[in-house]
């Protein structure tokens, strides 16, 4: 997404604090295309000075300059960061950084409230608090509004508290792999390392606030008597997109002092089941002195989220000086899914799920979820191979984890009905591979969410189901892309070999592999407008949408020359739900509109033109989307994101397009 994603306003006061500097200098900060604005480096009294001007991008008036250094530091959780800056000029400027997670391409973007320039330079002091740990941090400048801003000096330091630990690195998650997943991590992954997150409820008892100690945060609970008992609680309900799995362990550490009793609990919550299950730690006496203690949990069952409390019984006061979360890494532990996808019609038995995993003669959990979940044991043969019997599934789509300590990999059964089995199957079996065909998918949310078993994974499916091995694909697809930062990606990847764009390691290498075909379809986030700028722009105009396809194509033909490159149409989205947004959300909300039909219609007109121009094929996923009534069935929810039957109708249409080429 171009847009701002987070906010974040941060005024806490440092005192003396040791520090790393780790950029300092106006001469590395650059502009970038996707952004508004214009920074260059002029010279004025003999001194270098960064000049940013705001410029229109979007319908939005403003100026932006990162810069990228090469320090390598790690940033745990308890660190602050503080930028320094010496500037004038007029308008309205603020200093932000860019987070990213170890193992994770998506920056968080944290934003603080913009100060008056003037025409007098004057020191400027903003201040970050990790809360988490991350791997790389990348400040910028930006200036609001029409203005301009002058910038004298910069300095970004990373403050250093002898007394903290080093935090383990987060490792990657045990997220969904289509066929495999890595050799388990021993490192820690933070879920919560901050007590400024936890608050309480009316339904609990106490009163949670967070003050400020001899220049701390700090969060103070105090009991209050609730259904004849006497209590306080508050928790922390982060997100961090995760599935917790039988036997994951996790480590709760605190710093706490006060009077009463006190635990550290948790809140889990299974799959599409609102009340949670309660888990409570030891209960530990408090004393005036604050104290370190730790509580382990150990996880029994499927759980989406889990969210831990902190909770002092008795009447009682409680001060938190410090809390983390952490999910502990595992060793030595490989599982992959050899049967990735069945799609197998309703009431039809499944074929067995096959696992080859590294652990032998032992049992090994088996999840299931979907319409219905359940957790049992199976177990391995001596070599670690691991058989699910066939089973009937419910209709939709249903998934099958193997897990061990905490580490699962799925496979997925896709249930269909008859007719869409059939239709699906009809297709399919017409095309004939006289030799194996690689392609490549660019795309946005429609090719990247549901990884496994999304249109892509249907496509592949099908295709081997009657050409067995003639079919292998590549998807390159990025939740929130456009064709400006999808262009940007590509050049980077090709000139640079270098991180610089949100999520480049998805194009790394990408033209390292001959293709056949290669498959682009955006449009979703092009064709949107938000609600603040009166629904009267998309996110990309027809001038940029002829820029950016043509950097896109000029780059494909060069080192994808034996590729045929295919536009897909824009996805409308469903626009009804929108329009509704609009008479029901209160004036105060923003809203992103997808599939206004004028957008939507505009995109897809200019892609007939330039498909033709340039002699390129065009499937025509807007037709046949538009033809479903009613179409909010193609999507889930949100009326952006495709649903199963989303999935189907556009796994169809590239299945028609190699009919139609392979016969």
């Amino acid at each position: 997404m171009k847009k701002l994603f987070s906010l974040m306003l941060l005024s806490a006061a440092i005192g003396s604090v040791s520090a790393v500097d780790l950029t300092q200098g106006i001469t590395h900060f650059k502009d970038q295309p996707y952004w508004g604005g214009k920074a260059k480096v002029i010279t004025v009294d003999g001194k270098k000075v960064l000049e940013l001007t705001s410029s229109v991008k979007g319908s939005r008036h403003f100026g932006r300059a990162f810069a990228i250094y090469s320090a390598k530091e790690k940033f745990s959780a308890q660190e602050k960061i503080i930028a320094t800056a010496k500037v004038r000029g007029k308008g309205k400027f603020f200093i932000g950084i860019l987070k990213y997670r170890p193992n994770n391409g998506m920056p968080i973007t944290v934003l603080v409230e913009p100060i008056e320039l003037t025409e007098q330079a004057k020191d400027v002091k903003f201040i970050f608090e990790m809360g988490d740990v991350f791997d790389r941090v990348f400040p910028f400048v930006q200036v609001q509004g029409e203005g301009i801003a002058y910038i004298e000096s910069f300095k970004l330091e990373k403050t250093i508290d002898a007394s903290l630990k080093p935090t383990p690195l987060a490792a990657a998650s045990n997220n969904a792999a289509v066929s495999q997943a890595k050799p388990s991590s021993s490192a820690n992954k933070v879920l919560v390392s901050t007590i400024t997150s936890f608050y309480g409820q009316p339904y609990w008892g106490g009163k949670a606030k967070v003050v400020t100690v001899n220049g701390k945060k700090v969060l103070d609970i105090e009991s209050t008597v609730k259904n004849g008992r006497h209590f306080g609680r508050a928790f922390a309900p982060f997100w961090v997109k995760d599935l917790y799995l039988p036997e994951t362990k996790l480590h709760a550490s605190v710093k706490v002092s006060g009077n009463g009793k006190f635990l550290v609990g948790l809140l889990k919550y299974r799959p599409k089941q609102g009340a949670p299950v309660s888990s409570n730690g030891k209960v530990v006496d408090l004393s005036a002195e604050a104290k370190e203690f730790k509580f382990d949990f150990e996880i029994e069952d499927l759980y989406e989220k889990v969210y831990p409390f902190l909770e002092v019984q008795g009447a009682g006061n409680v001060r938190v000086e410090s809390f983390k979360l952490e999910k502990i890494g595992v060793k030595n532990v490989k599982i992959t899914a050899e049967t990735p996808l069945q799609i197998i019609v309703d009431k039809q038995i499944s074929k067995p799920v096959e696992f080859s995993t590294s652990v032998k003669n032992d049992n090994v959990y088996v999840v299931k979820f979907g319409k219905k979940n359940s957790v049992e044991k199976i177990k391995s043969n001596k070599d670690g191979n691991l058989t699910v019997p066939a089973a009937q599934y419910p209709l939709g789509t249903n998934h099958v984890y193997a897990a061990s300590k905490g580490v699962g990999v799925p496979c997925y059964i896709s249930v269909v009905s008859a007719d869409e089995y059939a239709k699906s199957d009809a297709i399919a079996r017409t095309i004939k591979l006289k030799k194996p065909i690689r392609v490549l998918f660019l795309g946005d949310s429609l090719s990247d969410y549901y990884r496994g078993y999304n249109y892509i994974d249907r496509v592949n499916f099908w295709l081997n189901k009657y050409n067995p091995g003639k079919f292998t694909f590549h998807n390159a697809g990025i939740g929130g892309d456009f064709l400006e930062r999808a262009s940007n990606r590509m050049e980077a990847e090709l000139k640079y070999q270098k991180k610089w764009m949100y999520r480049q390691e998805m194009y790394k290498g990408i033209f390292k592999d001959e293709y056949d075909y290669v498959f682009l379809w955006l449009g979703q986030n092009d064709t949107r407008c938000m609600r603040n700028q009166g629904y009267k722009v998309p996110e990309t105009t027809q001038e940029e949408q002829n820029k950016y396809l043509t950097l896109m194509l000029n780059r494909l033909k060069k080192h994808c020359p034996k590729a045929k490159v295919v536009l897909i149409a824009p996805s409308p989205s469903d626009e009804a739900l929108f329009l509704n947004r609009e008479k029901t959300w209160a004036k105060s909300r923003n809203i992103a509109f997808y599939g206004k039909t004028e957008f939507v219609n505009a995109y897809d007109a200019f892609n007939r033109q330039f498909c033709k121009k340039h002699n390129l094929d065009y499937i025509d996923m807007l037709t046949a989307m538009r033809s479903i009534s009613p179409i909010k069935e193609l999507y889930v929810s949100d009326g952006v994101h495709l649903s199963d039957k989303g999935g189907i109708l556009a796994s169809d249409e590239i299945l028609k397009f190699f009919a139609g080429k392979f016969k």
